[in-house]
């Protein structure tokens, strides 16, 4: 009887098969100056609206997880 032929199992991956990482920031328009920005420097642009006694909003442009859909009328209110 022949021994069977080990099997190894590597934890390498090849390069065609390595997941890909896509970092996508979320688009926020401000309502009070149509201003369109990345939602990591909302905080700051709310922040300058607040310091002039504003109520700032924003309406979430695009998303990742939601692409926008041509013709799509609804928006996100945040």
């Amino acid at each position: 009887m022949e021994p069977k032929p080990e099997i190894s199992t590597s934890k390498f991956t090849p390069p065609s098969e390595q997941p890909v990482v896509v970092v996508v920031d979320v688009m926020l328009r401000c309502k009070l100056d149509n201003q369109v920005m990345p939602a990591s420097t909302a905080l700051e642009h709310q922040q300058m609206h607040i310091n002039k006694g504003e109520d700032p909003c924003f309406i979430i442009e695009s998303s990742p997880l939601q692409p926008k859909k041509e013709g799509s009328t609804t928006s996100g209110i945040i």
